[in-house]
């Protein structure tokens, strides 16, 4: 497993050694996903369906001991309801790794640690493709909640386009689908079309689901 702020062995491979490793490639995409979440200031760490972490970010690294690696790079929780509910997360999201539900759950805190909602999802089609390794995505977020989403979570999380992204924050703020259309310029079937595609992404049918997924808490 490694942190973004180390570099593993096999990327100091020679080009010629380091171009024939699939690890490299695995350990590569799984930086790239939780560095996005570094600059959003947002606990993370890839998973294998396993559970065996491959990559976490300095945020993440910092919530030790309230949520830290044990044996075999498997993610650990100091307190044992957090731990339960993760296994339980964890089991049902290995065995349904084609849905995009985000199943969430409470992280307690201590005398020195804030609570914390984990949010753990399978990762998108196409980075399990190119990422056998890599086949989900465990972040964490705080119990203070936002009125939108970041822009950039949502295309980083759920694999939405920019202008996917900007739609699904403003259902988040309450706009109706004629007041977005109207705020960004384009006809309303353009903002449907676009919200179908976002049904599909999050795995919602109804956009009070996707209000209620994607008001998420504040980065910790």
């Amino acid at each position: 497993m490694t942190s973004i702020t180390e570099v593993p062995t096999v990327l100091q491979l020679p080009p010629a050694h380091a171009a024939m490793s699939p690890i490299r490639m695995d350990i590569e995409r799984a930086w790239m996903t939780v560095s996005v979440l570094q600059m959003l200031k947002l606990p993370a760490a890839v998973l294998t369906a396993n559970g065996r972490a491959v990559a976490s970010n300095p945020a993440f690294d910092a919530c030790a001991p309230q949520i830290c690696l044990g044996s075999c790079h498997r993610i650990q929780f100091a307190a044992l309801s957090a731990q339960a509910r993760y296994d339980d997360a964890r089991a049902s999201a290995r065995a349904d790794l084609l849905s995009q539900r985000d199943r969430s759950f409470a992280v307690p805190g201590d005398g020195t640690s804030l609570p914390m909602v984990a949010h753990l999802r399978p990762l998108p089609d196409i980075e399990r493709n190119l990422s056998p390794s890599a086949a989900l995505l465990l972040f964490f977020t705080s119990v203070v909640p936002q009125r939108a989403p970041d822009e950039r979570l949502l295309v980083a999380l759920f694999d939405l386009t920019a202008a996917e992204a900007r739609v699904a924050s403003r259902l988040v703020e309450g706009q109706s689908v004629t007041a977005i259309a109207r705020a960004f310029g384009v006809a309303t079937s353009t903002v449907r079309s676009q919200l179908k595609s976002i049904f599909g992404k999050t795995g919602t049918r109804r956009q009070a689901e996707i209000v209620s997924l994607l008001a998420t808490p504040h980065c910790v």
